[in-house]
């Protein structure tokens, strides 16, 4: 008896995990994706009520002509949002002629419309633009919609037909490379709502190699100095600039000045790597951020001035600058970074904050091994007992024309004073 119980037992056991699987394998079937073709695009449709435009395989139904992709579709009774483009979902269609993607369209896959060599225009309504259509040298237009806030890395980059491009006023930012090779692109459009534009965005298109050498301007952007910079160059940027691209000066060694104007919020990463001309910059108040390597090897670099909005710095913004010895910084909050200095190549010995704030900064992990966060007053320094003949030295130990008696004349900057002695002082001059 307690064998035959025991089998009827496992039969049950084994009755109850068979239904389960079946189960199971019924709730898969239902949960993955199946493929069904409405009114000639063929799609996979998933429980959430969303469905995914896919390849349509069978080579005399590939997908040829004009094709608009709806935002919504209607299968079963059921609708659904059509949300994303799949891999490979054109890929080969070398009869397709034109494509337009609602604003529904989240993501495009990889390799969506390689080899659609016939398309050539592009209608896009979909919140971000990504790199499918790389390379695609058949386009000779593109459409952006108001949906459109983002246009991505290498988007259109190597588009060589296209002649033209509008960005709409709801674009905030181009990334880098995307538009770059573009070699036929002649006519750029860009609203004041585009506040930052991504290293190398436009190169190599006609666009960018028609304008004159200097500072170009891409909307509201200061995009990039284009050809050989002076020896002793004074750029002043012009006022309602938005931002510094990556890379806008980079290796300008002739830059000998900058006045960065109060509408600039960011300044990109290496935007001023290698000037070593330049030998002190004011980042006005209306910065918020630093980028990387913003102001790498600049060596001739010796004070720095920050706005008190900036709340984050890029990894060796000030990296290598070997003799920047004097920052000034007047955010109540110390700004976020990492590496800011590289302090094996960078000795800053003197940083200025706003009152009751040293405390805070000395105990900041980003800005603790600066050396000294104390101000001599020059009122003070007077009332001491400086040398006989009273001198004031620069940060490159070059005399300066005033003395002691008159070291508020001197431009606004760090300076050295012997003291009878034998000590030095460090003096800034507001």
């Amino acid at each position: 008896m307690i064998k035959k119980k025991f089998n009827s037992h496992c039969l049950s056991q084994r009755t109850k995990r068979l239904l389960s699987g079946l189960f199971f394998v019924a709730f898969v079937f239902q949960a993955f994706a199946y493929m069904a073709e409405v009114d000639g695009i063929y799609y996979d449709f998933y429980p959430n009520d969303e469905v995914t435009v896919v390849p349509n395989n069978s080579t005399d139904k590939r997908y040829r002509g004009n094709i608009v992709i709806p935002q919504t579709i209607t299968y079963m009774g059921r609708i659904y949002n059509v949300t994303s483009i799949g891999y490979n979902a054109f890929n080969g269609c070398s009869d397709l002629t034109s494509i337009t993607i609602p604003s529904s369209v989240t993501s495009i896959g990889s390799e969506a419309f390689s080899g659609c060599s016939s398309l050539t225009s592009v209608e896009l309504n979909c919140k971000s633009v990504g790199s499918s259509f790389y390379n695609m040298t058949s386009i000779k237009e593109i459409k952006l919609g108001d949906n459109v806030t983002s246009i991505g890395y290498d988007a259109f980059a190597g588009c060589s037909g296209l002649t033209s491009i509008s960005i709409p006023s709801s674009v905030t930012s181009i990334a880098d490379c995307a538009f770059a090779g573009c070699s036929g692109l002649t006519s750029v459009t860009i609203p004041s709502s585009v506040t930052s534009i991504g290293e190398c965005a436009f190169s190599g298109t006609e666009w960018y190699d028609s304008q004159d050498d200097g500072l170009v301007y891409a909307g509201n952007v200061a995009y990039k100095y284009k050809g050989t910079m002076p020896e002793g160059t004074k750029i002043i940027i012009k006022p309602g600039t938005t931002s510094i691209s990556p890379g806008a000066f980079y290796e300008c060694t002739g830059l000998a000045s900058v006045v960065i104007p109060n509408s600039v919020t960011s300044i990109g990463d290496h935007a001023f790597n290698l000037c070593t001309g330049l030998t002190s910059v004011v980042i006005p108040n209306s910065v918020t951020s630093i980028g990387d390597d913003a102001f790498r090897w600049c060596t001739g670099l010796t004070s720095v001035t920050i706005g008190n909005s900036v709340t984050s710095i890029g990894r060796y913004a000030f990296g290598n600058c070997s003799i920047l010895y004097s920052v000034t910084c007047l955010n109540t909050t110390p700004p976020q970074g990492y590496k800011i200095f590289d302090w094996n190549n960078t000795q800053v010995g003197w940083l200025i904050v706003p009152t009751g704030c040293k405390e805070i900064y000395k105990q900041h992990w980003a800005w603790r091994e600066i050396k000294e966060l104390d101000v001599t007053a020059i009122k003070s320094l007077i009332n001491e007992d400086p040398c006989e003949d009273r001198i004031v030295y620069d940060l490159k130990g070059e005399r300066m024309a005033a003395d002691v008696d008159n070291i508020q004349e001197l431009p606004k900057g760090v300076y050295f004073v012997p003291m009878s002695n034998g000590t030095t002082r460090k003096v800034y001059v507001k």
